[in-house]
């Protein structure tokens, strides 16, 4: 029989308890290295930024087109110079159809992301469907990002509109929440610092590995005492 199952979010646990009501089931969320991943930002010139990231997958082929098609023009309704930048592997097919857009641009694949995190203001998640946990938002929290997000897009992570994250349920709210952020320097860096911290406290690889072990242990000891009960 399986001694236990690990999770990555609630929404998955409730989903594994569905299919099976007796199941030994923890959440143990996807890790970010907070060593690896933190801020490094120095102030720009001149200019705000929108920061994407990911891969062409469909839904976030699906997410950017939102975004570029119906968040962005309320952005730049308050904030006109504002550009988005999408970083991540987006093949050719992909960037063809939407990098013609006004101040769009695209890095192309990148092994560091860390240099686009810090010259960005504001990570944008608009997914409207998502699965699993998100490990893009977790490496924005890392570093000290303000994030605004669907609420689909902050699944499974330890993050509280209005404190760590502000999170926006439609295009209006998104759009008025990322300009407002983007004209607001101090918010900024309130909400990206307390998502580094939800990172630090909830998400650094040290602190998950420790909770790891300790599940493992606690398994080995209970398999231990049935064996020595049977005996």
């Amino acid at each position: 029989s399986m001694g236990q199952i690990v999770s990555v979010c609630e929404e998955d646990r409730a989903l594994t308890l569905e299919l099976a009501p007796s199941a030994h089931v923890e959440v143990i969320p996807n890790g970010v290295d907070c060593i690896y991943f933190k801020p490094d930002r120095a102030p720009r010139a001149s200019g705000r930024r929108l920061l994407f990231s990911g891969t062409a997958s469909p839904l976030n082929m699906a997410a950017l087109r939102r975004c570029i098609d119906r968040i962005l023009p309320l952005v730049r309704a308050a904030v006109p110079d504002v550009e988005l930048v999408v970083a991540g592997n987006f093949g050719a097919a992909a960037r063809a159809t939407l990098e013609r857009r006004r101040r769009v641009r695209f890095t192309g694949p990148m092994s560091d992301l860390r240099a686009e995190f810090n010259h960005s203001d504001v990570f944008i998640v608009p997914h409207e469907r998502t699965h699993g946990s998100q490990m893009k938002v977790a490496v924005a929290m890392a570093m000290g990002m303000a994030i605004v997000s669907s609420p689909e897009g902050i699944r499974g992570l330890p993050l509280v509109d209005g404190d760590s994250v502000i999170v926006a349920p439609d295009d209006d709210t998104f759009g008025a929440g990322v300009a407002t952020l983007l004209l607001d320097a101090a918010r900024r860096r309130h909400l990206g610092a307390a998502a580094r911290r939800q990172a630090l406290e909830h998400l650094d690889w040290r602190v998950l590995g420790r909770r790891v072990g300790s599940l493992v242990e606690r398994v080995a000891a209970a398999a231990s005492a049935t064996t020595d009960e049977g005996r």
